[in-house]
């Protein structure tokens, strides 16, 4: 079902070629469009996680990997 969603068909037509019920189709697109949106607009990670390296920290990590 999901193949065919991502090849471009919508429900109904779906629900013709497979026989399948309604509510599962529908079920399954709402589904669908739910992890198309959420996939593409994704949260990005903090910028402030790299603000963490002060020069201490710089200079602790190149003694213990040296």
């Amino acid at each position: 079902m999901f193949t065919s969603f991502r090849a471009g068909r919508n429900p109904k037509e779906v629900i013709e070629f497979f026989n399948y019920p309604k509510s599962t189709v529908y079920d399954q697109w709402k589904a669908w469009n739910s992890f198309k949106k959420n996939h593409a607009h994704r949260k990005k990670r903090s910028r402030s996680l790299g603000a963490t390296r002060t020069d201490e920290f710089v200079a602790e990590v190149k003694r213990k990997v040296n």
